[in-house]
């Protein structure tokens, strides 16, 4: 639905929209970029860019075929974003944001978390030698100590 969302954006003259850079550039789109906007800046919803293939579960023969093509730390890292999105019960209707990496000695994850409005918004960087300590730590800075789960409460 993205040339869609394009032709409608065309048509109504909108001056811009936000989109996953990697979907654009999938799909060949890639030349109607005119900014890309820093993590560091707007903290992407979790996952954006990462594919998943599935199969059936009997299926040994393509399973071990994508098995081939399977990233484990970057599997690793989407997980991480996904879980921070599950510990706040939360989908598609609030803001939120998560970006994991991995550097040479640790796993350092951003996250964000807002009211709709945005009047009220919290940030976090944490950093940790496993995915669960990240979420811990992400957990009790943004919901805990920044009391973050009242932004949760509808």
């Amino acid at each position: 639905n993205m040339a869609t969302r394009l032709a409608v954006a065309d048509s109504v003259g909108v001056d811009a929209i936000v989109v996953a850079v990697a979907g654009l550039e999938r799909l060949g789109l890639g030349h109607r970029i005119d900014e890309v906007i820093a993590s560091d800046i707007m903290v992407p919803q979790v996952a954006q860019g990462a594919l998943a293939v599935e199969c059936r579960v009997d299926d040994e023969v393509t399973a071990g075929l994508l098995g081939s093509i399977d990233n484990a730390s970057l599997r690793m890292l989407v997980e991480l974003e996904r879980s921070w999105l599950r510990e706040l019960g939360s989908g598609c209707d609030l803001p939120v944001g998560g970006l994991a990496r991995q550097t040479a000695d640790h796993i350092e994850m951003d996250v964000f978390l807002s009211n709709p409005a945005g009047t009220s918004v919290l940030r976090h960087r944490a950093s940790a030698d496993t995915p669960d300590g990240v979420l811990a730590q992400c957990v009790d800075v943004v919901l805990e100590r920044g009391r973050g789960r009242e932004l949760l409460v509808r």
